[in-house]
Parts: C-alpha cells; sequence; structure tokens
C-alpha cells in the first residue's frame, strides 16, 4: 500500500526550534517517512506508512508540548439500509488522508468527523460519502438542512405510495396461500399465471427498485448488504416463475417474490 501524506495544524510553537523539536520527536516512530515541521505556517506535513496509526503521531505531538487542531463536521446520511452501509462509510472517511476520526451511526443517520482543514474540507468529505452511493448533508448549513427535510418527506412521500400499491396488489396473494393451507384451489383458478405476473411486477421492480439499486451500489464498492440479498432472493422467484410461465403443471412463485 502507497504511504500517506497528511498536513496537521499545530498549536503551542513560539519559535523555530519548537519545529525541530516537533519534527524530531514524530520522526523517531517507527514508519514515519518523512516530516516538514513549517513554524510560519503552523503546520506539519507527515508522510508514514500505513501501519502507521495517526492517533500514535498525534500523541506524540501532544507529548512534546504541542497540539493537533482538529475540525469536527457532522453529516446528516441518507441511504443505509444496515449496519454494513455504516462501517462501509466509516472505514472509507477513516482512510482518507486529514481524517483524524470518523464514526457513523447508523440509528441516528449521522457521521461526526474530526478531520484537519489543512489536508481535507468538508466538501471532500461529502463528495466521498456520496461516491459510495449514500446521501450527506453538512449539517452546520442551514440550507442543506432544508434540503434534507424536503428529501426526506419526499422520500417518506415515495415510501408511503409504494407500501400502498405493495399491499393493496399482495392481498389477492395472501388469499391464495390462506386458500391454499386449508386445501383450497379456487384462487389459484381464478388468478392465472398472466394474472399473477401483472400483480407481482409493479412490486417488484417499482416498490422492489430502491433494493435493486442498493444492490448495485454495494456490489459496485465489492461488499454485500440486505439490499443483495432480497433484490437476490426475489429475483430468483420472479424470473423462475417468468421463465415457467407457458409450462403446463409448473408451480410458480410470484408471491414469493411479492410478498
Amino acid at each position: 500500500m502507497p504511504n500517506t501524506k497528511i498536513v496537521l495544524k499545530i498549536s503551542g510553537m513560539s519559535c523555530a526550534a519548537c519545529a525541530r523539536r516537533i519534527e524530531k520527536a514524530v520522526e523517531k516512530l517507527p514508519g514515519v517517512e518523512q516530516v516538514n515541521v513549517n513554524f510560519a505556517t503552523e503546520s506539519a506535513t507527515v508522510e508514514y506508512q500505513p501501519s502507521l496509526n495517526l492517533d500514535t503521531i498525534m500523541e506524540k505531538i501532544k507529548n512534546a508540548g504541542f497540539a493537533v487542531i482538529a475540525e469536527q463536521v457532522e453529516f446528516k446520511l441518507g441511504g443505509m439500509s444496515c449496519a454494513a452501509c455504516a462501517a462501509r462509510i466509516e472505514k472509507k472517511l477513516k482512510a482518507t488522508p486529514g481524517v483524524i476520526k470518523a464514526v457513523v451511526n447508523l440509528t441516528a443517520e449521522k457521521a461526526v468527523v474530526h478531520y484537519s482543514a489543512a489536508s481535507v474540507s468538508p466538501a471532500q468529505l461529502k463528495k466521498i460519502i456520496e461516491a459510495l452511493g449514500f446521501q450527506a448533508h453538512d449539517m452546520a448549513v442551514d440550507r442543506e438542512l432544508d434540503r434534507e427535510k424536503a428529501a426526506r418527506e419526499a422520500e417518506i412521500r415515495r415510501q408511503r405510495f409504494w407500501l400502498t400499491v405493495s399491499a393493496v396488489l399482495s392481498i389477492p396473494f395472501l388469499v391464495m396461500m390462506l386458500l391454499e393451507f386449508m386445501g383450497s384451489h379456487i384462487m389459484m383458478e381464478i388468478m392465472g399465471p398472466y394474472v399473477q405476473l401483472a400483480l407481482a411486477t409493479p412490486i417488484q421492480f417499482g416498490a422492489g427498485w430502491q433494493f435493486y439499486r442498493g444492490a448495485y451500489i454495494a456490489l459496485r464498492n465489492r461488499s454485500a448488504n440486505m439490499d443483495v440479498l432480497v433484490a437476490l432472493g426475489t429475483s430468483a422467484a420472479y424470473f423462475f416463475s417468468l421463465a415457467n410461465l407457458r409450462q403446463p403443471g409448473m408451480h410458480l412463485y410470484f408471491e414469493t417474490s411479492a410478498v
């Protein structure tokens, strides 16, 4: 893996000798390739191997009598469906040069990032999260908060719509399964293969689109989550039934993909 290069803002320096003292302290750490402390800009540029933890470098600077100035930004996240999503965002943020600490909370749908302003900006961090397929809104910016509220309300309306559509279209399947369990096949006769196809398709690709999208994003980033499992399971049932639509006597599983 290539070395990591980071620029840290340092406070507490009063002369060039202070800068040299920091350089000597950090240079002693195993894994540090190069250190350059600039007293005029109050910054330290450190190039180090991936095996070395950034916290170790910061602790070394602190022990030398100085402090690393870290900024903090909070992002409201959207698009996470499970703990794997939160872990992927957190891992990517922590691997970003300039990020000192990153914590992603799935329940609160929030990411708190401590970073060095000399190396990375909130705008860059936001782009990194969005590149993973998630939404990120800087909670410190009122405009972003208003946009997040509007986006959430739109998402609620969309989810409510597809919930209603799915519930209505799934009722015939539920009745059919219940009657079959009781030994009656009357609904099976009423709901022919093409009727089942017509009922299941809007659910599979309308309400289920969010799972396909989430699965694509996860697989593109070489990981798997619940979206992948849901899309895989329902697609197997749907496309198996579609392939055997005209085969007499073959059992179809449109109710499995829909319900």
